[in-house]
Parts: structure tokens; sequence; C-alpha cells
């Protein structure tokens, strides 16, 4: 399994940038799906700076899909 190490400048760079120019991205579902509570770092992080993108970190499959249909 992969990992993600990215400093929280440069995810706020990342969010910044997105929010600017993928206005799109703001409608859809984000879902990061995790087995490991390191793994949700970077999507709480996101939720809670960047509240207008809809991203949300999960342990489960089930939870995920729950979340994405409603």
């Amino acid at each position: 399994m992969g990992s993600v190490k990215i400093k929280i400048e440069e995810l706020r760079i990342l969010f910044e940038f997105l929010e600017d120019n993928l206005k799109d991205l703001q409608r859809i579902k984000l879902a990061v799906i995790s087995l490991k509570p390191d793994g949700v770092v970077i999507p709480t992080i996101a939720q809670n700076e960047f509240p207008k993108f809809n991203i949300r970190p999960f342990s489960t499959i089930g939870a995920t899909k729950h979340w994405i249909l409603h």
C-alpha cells in the first residue's frame, strides 16, 4: 500500500490552486479510505481548512458508500 507525505503548507497550496482553478471540484464528494489512523490526517486537515471541498476520511467501504450515496 502506498502513502502520501506532504507538508501542511504544500497541502494548503494544493487546495488553494484547486479552489481557484477547479470550481466544479467543489460539487464532488471526495472520500479517502484508510485502514490506518495516520491515513486520515490529510483529509481531516483538508476538511477543516477547506470546507468548500466535500472531503471526508473513512475506514470502511460501507461507510464510504453510505456517505457518497446520501
